[in-house]
């Protein structure tokens, strides 16, 4: 097999490997751009108790009252400080509890979010490192993909070498002035 098929064939197999991934930040973004976030259609429901929560037993306290009140218990059972939400907050990005001490009484709330808030959510990066590792790879991959198409056309086809230049500096400077212009 020669190099030009090689680098073919290998950026034909790369591209298929990463088309989910690519359709998954297609839909998110647009779905972000049109007004949904990772809270879009996610099921919400909070209960409220008169449990003051002990500093360091936090975690067992939350854990019996939602075993008390039959609550889901996620997967990840860890409190976390929670910054957007304030309190506590444990579980996953695909369904968590956030717990909130004002006062006398404690709100715990759960949050069940739906598949395009999960997609995201994984856009977004707010997941576990395992799809952190592929959305890394695919933006690499994405870079490599539009290189090498670049050096594929200007070696391939040389008649219309002006007219692909012109459609680059047309794309920059569409990028550059609406970009600047948007801010």
């Amino acid at each position: 097999m020669n190099r030009y098929k090689f680098f073919r064939q290998f950026h034909i197999c790369l591209s298929l490997f990463f088309l989910p991934v690519a359709l998954l930040y297609a839909v998110s973004g647009l779905a972000y751009i049109f007004g949904a976030n990772q809270d879009f259609m996610a099921t919400k429901n909070s209960y409220k108790t008169n449990l003051v929560l002990q500093k360091g037993e936090e975690q067992e306290a939350v854990l019996q009252f939602l075993k008390e009140q039959n609550i889901k218990i996620p997967s990840d059972v860890e409190l976390k400080k929670d910054k957007k939400q304030g309190g506590l907050t444990m579980g996953t990005a695909s369904y968590s509890i956030n717990v909130k001490q004002a006062k006398d009484e404690l709100v715990v709330t759960t949050t069940k979010r739906s598949f395009l808030g999960n997609i995201i959510m994984l856009h977004k990066n707010k997941t576990g490192w395992y799809f952190r590792i592929l959305s890394i790879s695919f933006g690499f991959s994405l870079m490599l993909f539009y290189l090498s198409g670049l050096m594929m056309t200007f070696f391939a086809n040389k008649k219309e070498r002006k007219a692909q230049i012109l459609v680059i500096a047309a794309g920059v400077f569409a990028c550059v002035v609406l970009g600047y212009i948007s801010l």
